[in-house]
């Protein structure tokens, strides 16, 4: 079983850029502190650094609040999501929608050079029920995800967007209209079909379901069902 929750690793990963850019600025504001005023520290070295590490701050706060009390376990074909108000159990079946958004450019569509948050990131995962979920990289590493994800979005400024999912579920939900009205029309054809034939020769189709597309039995069923309204 994996287990995956906020953990210091995961964090220390993440902030890793910011933490080297910390440490850099210490040194710096030691050194000018010696050979020049103390004060020039606060006034210029520890603003720049709060200036260039604000985005990092702000994912990471954002982050948190997201998965702040969330535990994913993962066994089998299960995925099981304990949140602060609830619990989940899903089949991975379940699964509709799984999106690895990472730092990146959006235009280019590649990992972008150096950046403060080029290890911030985290996974969308939507499921059947209508229920959206972010784990994020507090939490495990988007790069070694336990389940394979179907998309990649790149982004210079990964944060928790769930306008994108609503729109993915609308497209869902007319793919399948389409595959209903589909379904519709092929069940329309085989009554065409089979209208003709007698009630032995349609139940001996109902016998041999297995042999024929579910459109075509349904058909039979229509018939049949229309003829003993008809006779009664």
């Amino acid at each position: 079983m994996r287990i995956y929750k906020v953990n210091l690793q995961d964090q220390l990963r993440s902030a890793r850029p910011n933490l080297l850019l910390l440490g850099i600025f210490i040194v710096i504001g030691i050194i000018v502190g010696v050979n020049a005023q103390w004060y020039l520290s606060l006034e210029f070295v520890i603003p720049v650094f709060l200036i260039l590490g604000l985005p990092a701050v702000i994912l990471h706060i954002i982050y948190w609040r997201y998965n702040k009390g969330m535990i994913i376990s993962i066994q089998n074909d299960e995925i099981n999501i304990q949140t602060k108000a609830s619990f989940y159990r899903y089949k991975l079946t379940d699964i509709i929608l799984a999106e690895k958004i990472i730092n990146g450019s959006p235009v280019a569509k590649e990992n972008s050079s150096r950046q403060l948050v080029e290890n911030y990131g985290y996974i969308k995962l939507g499921m059947k029920d209508g229920s959206m979920f972010y784990l994020t990289s507090l939490m495990l590493d988007p790069e070694k995800f336990d389940i394979i994800t179907t998309d990649t979005v790149y982004s210079l400024f990964p944060i928790p967007n769930k306008r994108n999912y609503k729109q993915k579920q609308r497209l869902l939900e007319q793919e399948k209209d389409f595959d209903e009205r589909d379904k519709e029309t092929a069940v329309s054809m085989f009554v065409e079909q089979f209208k003709s034939m007698d009630d032995e020769r349609l139940q001996e189709k109902l016998i041999l379901a297995k042999n024929y597309r579910p459109e075509a039995i349904e058909a039979v069923k229509r018939i049949l069902a229309q003829r003993k309204t008809t006779s009664i």
